[in-house]
């Protein structure tokens, strides 16, 4: 689950200096999954860059990005 109006799920909240706010976890997580190759990264890098405009981000940026969390 990406999107989540409760801070217990949904991608973790980083503020602007990349302190993890809430979903410390769920960073740990994908971190761990980066290290041991899923595919969930992927998939989760996937749908980053096909949602840029929705959440703000610049697409090119994310596609730069070898294990954006």
């Amino acid at each position: 689950v990406v999107e989540s109006a409760k801070a217990s799920d949904g991608a973790p909240i980083v503020s602007e200096d990349y302190t993890v706010e809430s979903g410390n976890g769920r960073s740990i997580a994908m971190q761990k999954m980066y290290q041991e190759n899923y595919d969930t990264p992927n998939d989760y890098k996937s749908y980053l860059e096909s949602h840029a405009v929705k959440y703000g981000l610049d697409k090119a940026s994310i596609e730069q990005m070898e294990q954006p969390v």
